[in-house]
């Protein structure tokens, strides 16, 4: 439950600063981040699962209009929370024109399906 409402707090954070102010203000919020626990080799699945599983149900609840650059910068954050170094990806797809957004860690995706490496090329990483 604690997790859940962590990331209630932290995707209407990250709500707010995509909404409101610049896309660009995302880097500052990571890096405000501290590492408030350390993760476990043996745990780092585990932890990594019921991330995801929190931003999914936090964002089905979310009443405001909670996308994919929503939901990656709240795993980005969570993750970090817990001393594993997440990256926020923002790539783009040229036809139709679609951007996405989605959370990497060590090279793996994280909170979305694996095609989006080969469906969106890469503009950034957060």
């Amino acid at each position: 439950m604690a997790r859940f409402v962590e990331a209630v707090l932290v995707m209407t954070v990250a709500h707010l600063i995509v909404r409101f102010a610049h896309l660009s203000r995302l880097p500052r919020l990571f890096a405000l981040m501290p590492t408030l626990w350390t993760v476990k080799s043996a745990d780092r699945q585990r932890v990594i699962c019921a991330t995801g599983l929190a931003v999914q149900r936090a964002r089905r609840l979310f009443l405001g209009d909670a996308k994919c650059l929503s939901s990656a910068a709240t795993s980005t954050c969570l993750l970090r929370l817990r001393g594993l170094p997440a990256q926020m990806i923002i790539g783009v797809r040229r036809s139709p024109f679609e951007a996405h957004a989605w959370t990497e860690l060590d090279g793996s995706v994280i909170n979305d399906d694996v095609a989006v490496t080969s469906t969106y090329q890469v503009m950034t990483r957060l």
